[in-house]
């Protein structure tokens, strides 16, 4: 990567950062939270500056099972030390290249934040 595209990077990252603190937008769907989320911007950010173009097809179903483990997780200890290592799909990674591996871990990441986001809301609200 060069120096000009690691400086436009560094420069649209810390953009969002003084931007984040003045956006409160509210989720409707999982696709939202998806599409707005940090890393995701990010990685489009990065494929932006490189000039590469893709499309992400997200699929509500696969969304669901993954909150559904995520929430399982959660049951079983709150305090889990390495969700994204129970959450990584071995296979999958293995096959993925450098790029691919960094993007994959970075939605992933982010997915499970959301996911266990809407665990203790949804806990919060059962003891209410």
């Amino acid at each position: 990567m060069s120096s000009g595209n690691l400086k436009a990077l560094a420069m649209l990252a810390k953009q969002r950062l003084r931007n984040a603190s003045t956006s409160h937008e509210k989720y409707n769907t999982v696709n939202d939270v998806n599409r707005n989320s940090y890393f995701y911007k990010n990685f489009i950010s990065l494929k932006r500056v490189s000039g590469q173009v893709e499309y992400i097809n997200l699929s509500t179903t696969e969304d669901y099972e993954f909150i559904d483990k995520v929430f399982s997780i959660l049951k079983d200890n709150e305090d889990v030390l390495n969700p994204i290592a129970i959450l990584t799909d071995k296979d999958t990674y293995d096959s993925l290249n450098v790029v691919e591996k960094e993007k994959y871990i970075l939605v992933l990441a982010d997915k499970y934040l959301r996911a266990r986001n809407m665990y203790f809301s949804s806990k919060e609200k059962e003891y209410a």
